[in-house]
């Protein structure tokens, strides 16, 4: 997104105060004085604080920031990619300064002219979520540091924070489909796949590229290789995202949720997030970078208090009818009633629930894991 910039507003430093008071000394004092030479120290000094003025408002409007709609970045950690600053002038520039309304965006010290720079932000923004980047302000004090040129900066984007995940071992999944790459084996044969599992006599329908070429070779006829057939299980997680269990409890489930989901995923799992405050939902189909699935879960709002088994009545409806439910919650209140529903309904069910909850208020008769900031156990 190209920013176009509007005029600069200059006032003084605090350094250029104390200059403009020093100006003024001086000025008493060659008046008093009578003297010629304090006039020319003074005609110097300020001659120095218009040059001032005078580059600043002019440099600074040579200064284009380009930016893309949205900034990535993950919670807690710097912005990964740099942002592409141009210098149009024929002078080089410094001391300059983008912010915005979350803090410091970016601090330049050198710009070289007529020459495309790209900076790494130095912003961290402390949660995930958006961050609408709108009035960004850019400031220079360039070049003596006396007067401060702020110019805002057109156009609008947005930060778009991921959660910081972790490692942790993938859920529960059921409707398991046969899949290469999938973690889980069955007790049938494929022929194709990662674990080799033996030969058999080449029948009628099968490829020459699945011949293996070795023990043909030994006159016993035509062998074709067979591998354990490959797996992959699908999933739903529920976030549990009601906002008075608080702030810093719905980020935890956030994290949760996203480490869950990534970790089934790189089990070869397929996965559908769901925000019991939207009506949308995400799949995510296995080995997936999963951008999308993390902005899904920055995107996610904590919401009023709801009923669980009503909002499992609705996913219920929306999802297959062999995944599995993983339900990531923040509350116990509703817990145990939607977990007998969804047991009513054959479904498999995993929970996941805050290290603080108490344990004699959570279903007894499935598994329960607990989540702390950065970690799962059961």
């Amino acid at each position: 997104m190209e920013k176009f910039s509007k005029l600069p507003f200059i006032v003084p430093t605090k350094k250029g105060f104390v200059f403009l008071g020093l100006c003024a000394l001086i000025y008493l004092s060659a008046t008093q004085s009578q003297s010629g030479l304090l006039f020319l120290v003074l005609g110097i000094i300020v001659g120095a604080f218009v040059l001032n003025v005078f580059t600043s408002f002019l440099l600074i409007r040579k200064v284009k920031v380009d930016m893309d709609e949205t900034i990535k970045a993950t919670e807690g950690c710097a912005v990964p990619s740099p942002l592409k600053i141009t210098n149009l002038s024929k002078f080089s520039l410094g001391l300059i300064e983008i912010s915005s309304q979350y803090g410091v965006l970016m601090k330049i010290y050198s710009l070289p002219a007529n020459v495309d720079s790209h900076v790494m932000p130095e912003i961290v923004f402390p949660r995930r979520g958006i961050y609408p980047l709108k009035n960004l302000m850019m400031k220079s004090t360039y070049p003596f540091g006396l007067v401060k040129a702020s110019m805002k900066l057109s156009g609008s984007g947005e930060a778009i924070v991921f959660p910081d995940i972790y490692k942790c071992l993938p859920a529960q999944a059921s409707g398991f489909e046969p899949m290469v790459g999938g973690s889980c084996q069955d007790k049938h044969s494929s022929p194709s796949g990662f674990d080799f599992s033996g030969v058999r006599p080449m029948q009628s329908g099968d490829s020459f590229r699945h011949i293996h070429w070795k023990s043909s070779a030994k006159g016993t006829g035509i062998m074709i290789k067979e591998f354990s057939e490959e797996l992959s299980g699908r999933l739903t997680i529920f976030l549990d995202s009601r906002a008075s269990a608080g702030m810093e409890l719905c980020d935890m489930a956030a994290r949760a949720a996203g480490s869950i989901a990534f970790s089934s995923l790189d089990a070869g799992h397929h996965v559908e997030i769901v925000d019991p405050s939207r009506e949308d939902s995400l799949v995510v189909p296995p080995f997936s970078t999963g951008d999308a699935l993390l902005e899904f879960i920055a995107r996610t709002r904590p919401s009023d208090d709801f009923n669980p088994t009503d909002k499992m009545k609705d996913v219920l409806k929306k999802i297959s009818s062999r995944s599995a439910v993983v339900i990531v919650a923040v509350r116990h209140e509703g817990l145990n009633e939607a977990v007998e529903f969804l047991l009513s309904q054959n479904r498999k069910v995993s929970l996941y629930v805050p290290d603080s909850m108490n344990g004699d208020l959570l279903p007894a008769n499935i598994k329960v894991y607990k989540y702390a900031k950065n970690t799962i156990y059961q």
